[in-house]
């Protein structure tokens, strides 16, 4: 039988919460990434294709796809902590 995983916010605004946060990270506009899906445990990053951000072969810069996949995973384990938390990456 497959086990489903279950996670509780300790908080009710727990999107608001991620929102805001999201909201305040300038690169995030800079990318034009959108934050499209929040729920507890889990958040949805999207960004579009722009020549921009991309490396020498036209695929998007590692430095893009780890930003994002840093985002992708702080966001889901904010979403459950406290109101008055707090998230940064300290190692990678």
């Amino acid at each position: 039988m497959k086990k489903t995983l279950s996670f509780t916010p300790q908080t009710k605004d727990y999107q608001t919460k991620v929102e805001a946060s999201f909201k305040r990270q300038n690169f995030m506009t800079h990318l034009n990434a959108s934050l499209t899906d929040i729920r507890p445990g889990h958040c949805e990053i999207h960004i579009l294709y722009d020549l921009k951000l991309t490396q020498q072969h036209g695929c998007f810069h590692a430095g893009i796809v780890s930003t994002i996949a840093d985002n992708a995973a702080g966001y889901p384990a904010f979403s459950l902590m406290k109101s008055d938390s707090s998230i940064l990456t300290v190692e990678y």
